[in-house]
């Protein structure tokens, strides 16, 4: 996501790549996942502080226009029938100042006053396990500086590296007496690291976890997202990115519908989407809690042994990617083709189509996601070796289609064959290596639509623009 908006290469430079998590148990280690065979271009953990994607993203939002403003607290809204009618107040002033919106996102977190105002429920529990949290430098630490190294036995210690020698220890302790916490800190490294211990170090944060989803992410003209729609267990490492997929998503369909390129509806895809993927993940942290509970040795043997093997660990890496969430349920999403797992390349409609590299576009070598990078939908043309004459029949499909929903799609004819014409228009794209055509199941000739999130919307194998039209008119209105 961040890639589209031309910002992996500064998150990279800030982050901490991490290629793998080794984990132990007692101090024996007792499983190491690998996340080089990912599916995706960038096949590791980034070790970033969430405070570090604040400045970059905030950074990035004023050079498109727009602005933070800190220290505003919601005291209430009213909803109109064409807009929201917002009270605000700054922090330490009793004043309120009333603002008219045409559409409010809470993502205020936990405790959101946006989620109140709708009298939205938060479904689920707060979990009974202590956690807690210390920045530090590790003196004595023989595993590699980049690698997550955790042990499962109590406290459950898991360092985290964020580069320059600094790291983010995760913790479980028994109490939140500071001393007595941070001694089965350094006693959990020792195991992992004979010797290691504790160095420079901050004050460290206990907190409690909740296991909640909102019952609803939309009432009216009010929307939520992030840690306002859901809440889950630091174990597995999901709540921030949850919270970045949910704007991704909810942002391109808002934009659309504020811009009257769309109807209202196309919002109800919003909770239809991400809720599924919030349940999932707080079901998946709850399961992880249990089978690391202290208490029941029981589950713990049971998921370790699950983790030792290689289809376990494989499965670690694909949930902590994240990148197999897939929406095939949604009422914006078409006829679906193969299942998409880490064996095949095949993408279902609705979920996340990976890269592909050596296509070949206007007499230059790109790559899928870089034609991907636009806030627009993408369609595809597939058309396999095919003579000229079909060619030309679907250049003039996806050029048309294009016209007809401009600004908001980009069109492509695409050939399987390395031969024919020497040049081709700009908007053909050479197959030669079969990749993209793979990508699609594209074993004849189809249509393939691509969201602004990167999710394959539809496949259709009528080439026709009456068909074509419907498709896209699931999510676009057209001009003329």
């Amino acid at each position: 996501m961040f890639d589209k908006f031309g910002l992996a290469d500064t998150f990279l430079s800030r982050g901490c790549k991490v290629p793998s998590v080794a984990l132990f148990l007692d101090g024996v280690k007792v499983a190491a996942v690998e996340f080089g065979e990912l599916d995706t271009a960038f096949p590791f953990i980034l070790s970033l502080p969430e405070s570090e994607t604040e400045k970059i993203l905030t950074q990035k939002l004023g050079e498109l226009g727009g602005e933070v403003e800190r220290g505003l607290e919601l005291t209430g809204l009213e909803q109109g029938d064409g807009s929201v009618r917002v009270r605000l107040r700054q922090t330490g002033d009793d004043d309120e100042r009333v603002q008219e919106a045409c559409w409010v996102v809470g993502t205020d977190g936990l405790h959101s006053a946006v989620r109140g105002t709708i009298a939205d429920a938060f479904e689920g529990h707060d979990n009974p396990t202590l956690w807690a949290v210390v920045d530090a430098r590790l003196e004595g630490w023989r595993h590699p500086g980049n690698a997550i190294a955790a042990e499962l036995d109590r406290p459950g210690v898991n360092p985290i590296p964020l580069g320059d020698g600094r790291w983010r220890v995760y913790f479980r302790p028994e109490t939140d007496d500071e001393t007595t916490a941070l001694a089965g800190v350094e006693a959990g490294l020792a195991a992992m690291s004979p010797g290691a211990r504790l160095g420079e170090r901050d004050q460290p944060r206990f907190f409690r976890t909740h296991s909640r989803v909102a019952r609803r992410y939309r009432v009216g003209r009010v929307l939520i997202a992030g840690d306002a729609a859901h809440a889950c267990s630091p174990i597995q490492g999901h709540g921030m990115n949850m919270g970045v997929q949910d704007a991704h998503n909810l942002g391109w369909k808002l934009a659309l519908v504020v811009a009257g390129e769309a109807a209202r509806e196309l919002l109800d895809s919003y909770e239809a989407e991400r809720r599924p993927v919030a349940q999932l993940i707080v079901r998946s942290g709850d399961k992880a809690e249990a089978g690391f509970d202290w208490q029941d040795p029981d589950s713990r043997r049971a998921l370790v042994a699950e983790l030792s093997t290689t289809g376990g660990m494989m499965g670690v890496a694909i949930a902590e990617a994240e990148i197999t969430h897939g929406y095939s349920a949604s009422p914006i999403v078409g006829e679906a083709g193969h299942l998409t797992d880490v064996h095949h390349r095949a993408t279902a409609a609705g979920h996340r189509v990976g890269d592909v590299e050596g296509l070949v576009l206007a007499e230059r070598a790109c790559r899928l996601h870089e034609l991907l990078r636009t806030p627009a939908h993408v369609l595809f043309v597939m058309l396999g070796d095919a003579e000229a004459t079909r060619l030309d029949q679907a250049l003039d499909l996806a050029r048309t289609a294009a016209r007809r929903y401009q600004p908001h799609v980009e069109a492509y004819v695409v050939t399987s064959g390395s031969s024919g014409p020497a040049a081709l228009p700009p908007d053909v794209i050479r197959d030669p290596q079969g990749g993209l055509h793979e990508r699609f199941a594209a074993e004849r000739p189809c249509l393939c639509l691509v969201r602004p999130d990167g999710h394959l919307a539809v496949v259709s194998q009528s080439l026709s623009l009456d068909r074509l039209y419907d498709l896209l008119g699931k999510v676009l209105a057209p001009r003329g």
